[in-house]
């Protein structure tokens, strides 16, 4: 039997990157702008297909590419540096809470990273 998890449509990747994103589906439908919690449920569970404007809309909410979604990512991802593997490895093991700080602040750093590069 094949491993399901390998295969999967774009309401379950979906769904998949918002648990990932710890967002429920009406905060998802927030940051899409204006979309329910129905219309992001429909998504999920493939009831309705969303445009291609939609689409766009979950992808940057969800802050991956649209390929990514749909399942047709031909690009390889980047190889990070194995101190960023090692320190990604410990933060797997981290409650959720310690996780969204540790990503706020890494965020934080590099948005000044790229703000003080761009002077």
């Amino acid at each position: 039997m094949a491993n399901k998890g390998l295969n999967l449509g774009l309401g379950a990747r979906i769904r998949r990157w918002r648990l990932e994103r710890e967002l429920s589906q009406g905060e998802l439908g927030k940051k899409c702008g204006s979309l329910t919690a129905t219309s992001i449920y429909r998504y999920e569970t493939d009831r309705v297909v969303p445009g291609i404007d939609i689409l766009v809309r979950i992808a940057d909410a969800l802050d991956v590419p649209v390929d990514l979604l749909v399942g047709d990512q031909v690009r390889p991802p980047p190889k990070a540096p194995q101190e960023i593997g090692d320190f990604l490895e410990e933060l797997t093991g981290c409650p959720p809470k310690v996780r969204k700080v540790a990503m706020a602040a890494a965020r934080a750093v590099i948005s000044e990273s790229q703000a003080t590069s761009d002077e």
